[in-house]
């Protein structure tokens, strides 16, 4: 079981169309995993919901946006962390 909460930066970066984002929850609770584009406004969440703790990993398929620069964010009732993201097509 990991013993912090982190996200970790996507793979590849920067990237087309697809990227890899990994995280680690130290316990069970609500997660989100949001993309946002540079405006704040909401691209997609590819997590909503109860998770237990451990590791994870999400693909966002970026094909329907255009490139530039978005930001990831992990959110549990504790804890957040955002990480940058190029997608260059």
């Amino acid at each position: 079981m990991p013993s912090a909460f982190a996200l970790e930066q996507n793979y590849p970066n920067p990237f087309n169309p697809q990227t890899t984002i990994r995280y680690h929850l130290p316990v069970q609770g609500h997660v989100t995993l949001t993309i946002y584009d540079m405006t704040g406004a909401v691209v997609t969440r590819l997590v909503d919901g109860e998770q237990a703790a451990g590791s994870y990993s999400q693909i966002w398929n970026a094909a329907a946006s255009p490139s530039g620069l978005y930001f990831c964010e992990l959110r549990t009732a504790s804890s957040r962390e955002m990480r940058r993201m190029l997608l260059v097509k």
